[in-house]
Protein backbone atom coordinates (compact mmCIF):
# COMPACT_ATOMS: atom_id res chain seq x y z
CA UNK A 1 0.00 0.00 0.00
CA UNK A 2 1.44 3.26 -1.18
CA UNK A 3 1.47 5.46 1.83
CA UNK A 4 3.04 8.69 2.91
CA UNK A 5 3.99 8.98 6.93
CA UNK A 6 2.47 12.01 8.47
CA UNK A 7 5.92 13.40 9.51
CA UNK A 8 7.95 13.44 5.99
CA UNK A 9 11.87 13.98 6.48
CA UNK A 10 12.53 16.57 4.03
CA UNK A 11 10.18 18.36 2.40
CA UNK A 12 6.97 18.40 3.14
CA UNK A 13 3.93 17.03 -0.02
CA UNK A 14 2.50 19.69 -2.48
CA UNK A 15 -1.58 19.06 -1.45
CA UNK A 16 -4.05 20.68 -3.83
CA UNK A 17 -5.58 24.11 -2.45
CA UNK A 18 -9.07 24.19 -1.45
CA UNK A 19 -11.41 21.62 0.34
CA UNK A 20 -10.72 17.84 0.07
CA UNK A 21 -11.17 14.39 1.90
CA UNK A 22 -8.70 12.36 3.32
CA UNK A 23 -8.29 9.06 4.95
CA UNK A 24 -5.80 8.03 7.31
CA UNK A 25 -4.17 5.10 9.11
CA UNK A 26 -4.01 4.85 12.56
CA UNK A 27 -1.35 3.05 14.84
CA UNK A 28 -4.12 0.51 15.95
CA UNK A 29 -4.88 -0.02 11.97
CA UNK A 30 -8.06 1.36 12.38
CA UNK A 31 -8.95 4.02 9.83
CA UNK A 32 -10.29 7.79 10.19
CA UNK A 33 -12.11 9.94 7.06
CA UNK A 34 -12.19 13.87 7.44
CA UNK A 35 -12.08 16.77 5.64
CA UNK A 36 -10.64 19.89 5.29
CA UNK A 37 -9.63 23.06 3.69
CA UNK A 38 -5.99 23.12 4.14
CA UNK A 39 -4.61 19.60 4.33
CA UNK A 40 -0.89 20.09 5.30
CA UNK A 41 -2.34 21.83 8.68
CA UNK A 42 -4.47 19.37 9.01
CA UNK A 43 -2.02 16.69 9.00
CA UNK A 44 -0.16 18.61 11.12
CA UNK A 45 -2.98 19.48 13.31
CA UNK A 46 -3.91 15.38 13.50
CA UNK A 47 -0.07 14.58 13.87
CA UNK A 48 0.47 17.19 17.14
CA UNK A 49 -2.50 15.93 18.81
CA UNK A 50 -5.04 18.96 17.82
CA UNK A 51 -7.26 16.75 15.49
CA UNK A 52 -10.43 15.26 17.18
CA UNK A 53 -10.73 12.97 19.76
CA UNK A 54 -10.73 9.73 17.85
CA UNK A 55 -7.24 10.60 16.60
CA UNK A 56 -5.76 11.78 19.95
CA UNK A 57 -6.55 8.17 21.34
CA UNK A 58 -5.31 6.07 18.54
CA UNK A 59 -2.65 8.13 16.87
CA UNK A 60 -3.08 8.58 12.91
CA UNK A 61 -0.15 7.30 11.77
CA UNK A 62 -0.37 7.32 7.81
CA UNK A 63 -2.39 9.45 5.14
CA UNK A 64 -3.39 6.96 2.64
CA UNK A 65 -5.66 8.44 0.84
CA UNK A 66 -7.04 12.02 -0.35
CA UNK A 67 -9.27 13.75 -2.86
CA UNK A 68 -9.53 17.59 -4.47
CA UNK A 69 -13.65 19.08 -4.11
CA UNK A 70 -14.65 22.22 -5.87
CA UNK A 71 -16.76 22.76 -2.50
CA UNK A 72 -17.03 22.06 1.06
CA UNK A 73 -20.40 20.63 0.61
CA UNK A 74 -18.84 17.93 -1.69
CA UNK A 75 -15.85 17.47 0.33
CA UNK A 76 -18.94 16.35 3.11
CA UNK A 77 -20.76 14.34 0.68
CA UNK A 78 -17.67 12.32 0.06
CA UNK A 79 -17.17 12.14 3.66
CA UNK A 80 -20.24 11.03 4.54
CA UNK A 81 -19.94 7.83 1.97
CA UNK A 82 -16.85 7.03 2.90
CA UNK A 83 -17.44 6.89 6.55
CA UNK A 84 -20.71 4.40 5.52
CA UNK A 85 -18.38 2.11 3.82
CA UNK A 86 -17.23 -0.94 5.49
CA UNK A 87 -13.38 -1.06 6.54
CA UNK A 88 -12.61 -3.47 4.16
CA UNK A 89 -14.02 -1.35 1.45
CA UNK A 90 -11.92 1.63 2.64
CA UNK A 91 -8.79 -0.49 2.80
CA UNK A 92 -9.30 -1.19 -0.65
CA UNK A 93 -9.40 2.32 -1.83
CA UNK A 94 -6.16 2.79 0.45
CA UNK A 95 -4.51 0.51 -1.69
CA UNK A 96 -5.59 1.98 -4.90
CA UNK A 97 -7.42 -1.35 -5.50
CA UNK A 98 -10.86 1.28 -6.07
CA UNK A 99 -11.28 4.00 -7.62
CA UNK A 100 -13.33 7.03 -7.17
CA UNK A 101 -12.18 9.52 -9.41
CA UNK A 102 -9.43 11.93 -11.58
CA UNK A 103 -9.14 14.09 -8.53
CA UNK A 104 -8.52 11.14 -6.22
CA UNK A 105 -4.96 10.52 -4.70
CA UNK A 106 -3.60 7.36 -3.41
CA UNK A 107 -0.22 8.31 -1.07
Amino acid sequence: MPTMPLHPKGSSPAFPPGWCTYMLICIDGSDYVGMTNNLAQRIHDHSSGKGPTYTKTTKPKLLVWFESHPTREAAATREKQLKSWTRSKKHALARAELQLGPTAQNV
